[in-house]
């Protein structure tokens, strides 16, 4: 089944018009038995119908349509343009076969200067069994961290440069591993795992040295499970000693938001709700964590910002202000200024 995440996902590309078949057919099945999405999927399916609306009575009440001299300069421009795009096709096309000349002549340089310094170095060689650091991920030399089943069908994590080389896999096991996240300073990678039968949280160097089991679910998936990084939203705190993730409780029947060190220890419960949890961040002085929830205020469902203290006191609701026909922006995530002021948009809700 899908996650909440992917759901949401899948919700957005269907209002585009981009699912497949199977696609929705996954995202009807997760809908059909959670509340929550099935709910968001509602509004965002009403907000698409009434602003289509709005947009054809507005263009219905232009009875005299665009002026004569608008549609001849339309027409004219299109065939500029199109006429543009043919010659500008062609003049890239000739630049691509001429840039394909002159890198194949700088790699077969670079690689000939590599085998003459390797063949007058001093011979040294590295065992087999030695833990070769990857490169780090910086401004020079970008490395990312993504999940593939390329390898056996199977997902793990892996990392390669930006430009596709130096692909690592670095799990390597038959575990379902996903949701990798660098640390702040790139050094260690964050994500989920069942390696040991049950969906926990891990932690490994970049290159995939010194692996800790973080969190001891020992309950099946199904039931109780770990969400790291809800929405994409980073899970490390600014210092990289903590990592924010959502638990289910199957005893209370509710969402659970959690942080705990990258050693394992101190897991923190900051609050829970019966509802779940969205685009929870660390506030950039470390010792805050916002989170959005659904309240009913007017008879309607509202998106609301909480701020929490990272010893679980103190549990606040930023937008208490917000006017009760007002609700976030279709959930948007919240953005941080360096000062740790928050940034969201927000609007009314029409009847």
């Amino acid at each position: 089944g899908l996650s909440h995440k992917q759901a949401r996902r899948y919700m957005q590309a269907d209002l585009d018009g981009l699912l497949s078949d199977a696609q929705r057919f996954d995202l009807e099945r997760h809908l059909s038995g959670c509340e929550t999405c099935r709910a968001e999927f509602e509004a965002l399916s009403t907000l698409t119908l009434r602003l289509q609306s709005e947009f054809h009575e507005w263009w219905d009440l232009r009875q005299d349509g665009p002026s004569q001299n608008v549609v001849t300069n339309v027409r004219s421009q299109t065939r500029r343009i199109a006429m543009s795009n043919k010659i500008k096709f062609g003049l890239r096309a000739l630049g691509g076969v001429a840039l394909l000349v002159i890198l194949g002549f700088t790699v077969n340089f670079v690689v000939s200067q590599l085998r003459d310094h390797s063949t007058a170095a001093n011979g040294t060689t590295v065992p087999d069994d030695t833990n070769m650091p990857v490169s780090l991920p910086d401004a020079g030399d970008p490395l990312i961290a993504f999940a593939s089943a390329a390898d056996d069908g199977n997902l793990d994590i892996y990392t390669a440069h930006a430009d596709g080389s130096g692909l690592t896999n670095l799990t390597k096991n038959p575990a379902h591993d996903v949701n990798p996240f660098w640390s702040p300073d790139g050094k260690r990678i964050a994500f989920t795992s069942d390696w040991d039968g049950f969906m926990n949280l891990y932690v490994m160097n970049a290159d995939g040295s010194e692996l800790t089991q973080l969190t001891n679910n020992d309950q099946p998936t199904a039931n109780a499970h770990h969400e790291l990084g809800v929405n994409d939203q980073s899970p490390w705190s600014p210092d990289g000693s903590k990592l924010l993730f959502t638990e289910w409780s199957p005893d209370t029947e509710t969402w659970e938001l959690y942080f705990i060190g990258v050693d394992g220890q101190n897991k923190t419960l900051l609050t829970h709700l019966t509802q779940a949890y969205s685009y929870p961040s660390w506030v950039p002085d470390g010792g805050h964590v916002a989170y959005i929830v659904p309240e009913s205020i007017g008879g309607r469902e509202m998106a609301r910002i909480y701020v929490v203290e990272i010893n679980g006191k103190n549990d606040t609701n930023v937008t208490a202000l917000l006017p009760e026909d007002e609700n976030l922006d279709s959930w948007n995530s919240t953005s941080w200024t360096p000062e740790g002021n928050i940034r969201f948009v927000a609007g009314r809700v029409y009847a």
